[in-house]
């Protein structure tokens, strides 16, 4: 499941934002992604299969561990 970026117009006519949605299970382990449109950055790390869940941690803070479900939907593909 991809969904596309928003689109917005402008002076200039249609811009369409650079950033899809998608599963967390489908992001590459070490690839970026984010939460929600202005949160926090995020690197997917490995699945832990006792929890049956993907550890995330912060780009910014590498000791801000959490771990999320693979159906959560996530933004990739933005500028970082």
């Amino acid at each position: 499941m991809m969904i596309e970026g928003k689109v917005k117009m402008t002076d200039l006519g249609e811009i369409r934002d650079s950033w899809n949605l998608t599963a967390l299970s489908k992001v590459k382990e070490g690839d970026f992604f984010r939460l929600s449109e202005n949160g926090s950055v995020y690197i997917r790390e490995d699945y832990e299969r006792s929890l049956g869940k993907y550890r995330v941690t912060k780009a910014e803070n590498m000791n801000a561990e959490t771990f999320k479900k693979g159906s959560v939907i996530v933004q990739v593909g933005f500028d970082y």
